[in-house]
């Protein structure tokens, strides 16, 4: 995703991890309320067998919803960027 230094942007925390081998689960928050800062917003979950398709899912949920960015809190090994 796009990353869009806009002040006052909604953000998206993510996070997704590996459940069982080959299983993959994201959880996120749903609705970007810019005036709800420390609000616990609902959470949903995506789950899927490919990660890269469920990091996709995510982010292309968030650009529909109005984020502007999505910050991975959490990711699996093999997506994390490697140093």
């Amino acid at each position: 995703m796009q990353h869009k230094d806009v002040p006052g942007s909604p953000i998206m925390h993510a996070s997704m991890r590996e459940v069982e081998t080959g299983l993959f689960s994201a959880e996120y928050p749903t609705n970007p309320d810019p005036g709800a800062a420390g609000i616990e917003r609902p959470q949903e979950t995506h789950i899927g067998t490919d990660a890269e398709s469920v990091k996709f899912w995510v982010e292309e949920v968030a650009v529909k919803q109005g984020f502007t960015q999505v910050v991975w809190d959490e990711l699996p090994a093999q997506l994390m960027p490697h140093k």
